[in-house]
């Protein structure tokens, strides 16, 4: 009796201990299927992670592509300013030259109206000394006449002198002829002096007339000359005003073009740094676009993990 009961014992116990190992087996399995479901569902979310870093990476690789094209615009306007710069650069050039020959231009037609108002100034002195001669000449001509006159006087006087003389001869009778001669020969005499001094101012009269005449001319010449000498001056300040003027715009143009070779170095660096940073932002770009092909690859490999798990826990 005692053995059976052994042995339905001994029994007993292999049973409840296979009924342990599989109870210890089924909580492992459990176990590792929890384990298994954890891992599933930290993956997704790994994966769900990743997804969103992969969108996040879409929305850099869209921003990089818009800075892209961004810096592509720039750098056209800025190719397109720096061309700009450049025409206006030779159109300062060509400002300044022409500015320049205007000023030489207009500093030999100074010179010209600086010689011009000279010989109008001299013309004027000239003109006026003339005036003054003629004046002069007048004046002598008005004392000759006087003298004319002065002398037709005498001879008058010495014309009724001789006359006299001739009665008193004629008077005298033989005695008075030789005497009766000299006072003809007198007479005649104060009659010629008598008719060359009418004829001296007569000559004088029409001299004198000639004279004022002259002297008229003159007189309006000198007003001509000497509004041709104020002309002439006034002509020369604004030679000088406009010479003043194209100095100043000289001036204005070289600084206008120092500023534009100035700015023009300036884009030229500032087009060189855009260059610099496109060069950057396609290499960004490239790593960019890079790390999201490695990130699909992962992202295929994950998801196919988790497939297989999933299939697995099912």
């Amino acid at each position: 009796m005692i053995n059976i009961f052994s042995k339905k014992d001994s029994k007993n116990d292999i049973v409840e201990q296979e009924v342990l190992v599989e109870e210890k087996h089924e909580d492992k399995a459990n176990d590792t299927i929890e384990f298994l479901k954890e891992m599933t569902i930290q993956i997704e979310g790994i994966i769900q992670q990743h997804n969103i870093v992969n969108g996040e990476h879409e929305v850099l690789e869209k921003l990089a592509k818009q800075i892209e094209n961004h810096m592509v615009t720039v750098s056209n306007l800025t190719e397109r300013t720096n061309e700009s710069t450049d025409k206006l650069f030779s159109q300062g050039e060509s400002l300044l030259e022409i500015t320049k020959d205007t000023v030489n231009k207009s500093l030999e037609g100074k010179k010209s109206i600086e010689g011009m108002v000279k010989v109008i100034e001299n013309l004027d002195i000239e003109t006026k000394d003339t005036y003054e001669n003629i004046n002069a000449l007048g004046e002598k001509l008005k004392e000759i006449g006087e003298i004319a006159q002065l002398i037709s006087g005498i001879a008058s006087k010495t014309n009724l002198l001789a006359l006299n003389a001739a009665i008193e001869a004629a008077r005298a009778g033989e005695q008075g002829k030789g005497f009766a001669v000299v006072a003809d020969e007198v007479r005649k005499l104060a009659e010629m002096t008598g008719e060359s001094s009418s004829n001296i101012t007569n000559l004088i009269s029409g001299i004198d007339s000639q004279t004022k005449n002259v002297l008229n001319s003159v007189e309006k010449s000198t007003l001509v000359v000497t509004e041709g000498v104020k002309s002439s001056k006034g002509a020369l300040e604004k030679i000088e005003e406009v010479l003043d003027s194209f100095n100043r715009v000289e001036d204005d143009t070289d600084s206008l073009i120092k500023t534009i070779n100035t700015q023009k170095e300036d884009i030229s660096k500032i087009f060189n740094g855009i260059n610099g940073v496109d060069k950057i932002l396609t290499e960004t770009n490239e790593q960019i676009i890079k790390h999201i092909d490695e990130a699909h690859k992962v992202d295929e490999k994950l998801e196919k993990s988790v497939y297989h798990i999933a299939q697995y826990v099912k």
